[in-house]
C-alpha cells in the first residue's frame, strides 16, 4: 500500500481481515478518514459431478458443494439445455442446497444439465454436463376388439402413448 505521508496527520489502520481504514488531514485543517476493503477472495470453484435422476416432465439434480474461495456461497445457478450448446437459466430463486428439481420438461427430449456455485466475488466455473430424459409410465392401453375362437382369442389395440421411453 502506497500513500502520501508528507502531511502532519496521516494514519493507516488495518480494522479487520480484509478492512484499512486510512485518516489524513487535508488542505488547511480538513481531516478526512476513507475505509477500504482488500479481498483475497475468489469465486468458487467447480461444481462436482452433477448426478441427475428423470421423472415425469422434470430431473431432480445433485452435486457436491466445491471449495468456496474465501467466501460462503450464496447460491447455485443451473443451466438446461436440448443441445448441450444454447443454454436457459432455471429459475429456481436463491438456495444453497446441492439438490434442485428442474420442472417443466418435455417427456422423451433429452436434457442437458450444468451447475455453477455462487459467492459474493462472482460465479463459479460450471460443471460438465450431465444428461437425462424425463419420461412417465406408458398409458393405458384400451381394446378396440376381441375376436374368439373354439381354441383362442385375438386382441386389436392401438398403442398407447410411450411416456417418453420405447416399449
Amino acid at each position: 500500500l502506497n500513500h502520501d505521508t508528507s502531511g502532519l496527520y496521516n494514519s493507516l489502520v488495518k480494522m479487520d481481515s480484509d478492512t484499512y481504514a486510512l485518516a489524513y488531514q487535508g488542505p488547511g485543517s480538513d481531516g478526512y478518514i476513507s475505509t477500504f476493503t482488500i479481498s483475497s477472495s475468489t469465486a468458487p470453484d467447480t461444481v462436482g459431478t452433477v448426478t441427475p435422476t428423470a421423472g415425469n416432465a422434470q430431473v431432480a439434480l445433485s452435486w457436491s458443494a466445491p471449495s468456496n474461495g474465501g467466501s460462503s456461497i450464496t447460491d447455485y445457478v443451473i443451466q438446461y439445455s436440448t443441445d448441450n450448446s444454447s443454454w436457459s437459466t432455471f429459475s429456481d430463486g436463491t438456495s444453497t442446497g446441492t439438490t434442485a428439481t428442474v420442472t417443466g420438461l418435455t417427456n422423451g427430449q433429452q436434457y442437458y444439465f450444468k451447475v455453477a456455485a455462487v459467492n459474493s466475488v462472482g460465479i463459479g466455473s460450471y460443471s460438465s454436463s450431465a444428461t437425462a430424459t424425463p419420461m412417465t409410465t406408458p398409458s393405458q392401453i384400451i381394446i378396440s376388439s376381441i375376436e374368439r375362437t373354439a381354441n383362442a382369442a385375438t386382441l386389436i389395440w392401438s398403442a398407447p402413448s410411450n411416456g417418453g421411453s420405447s416399449i
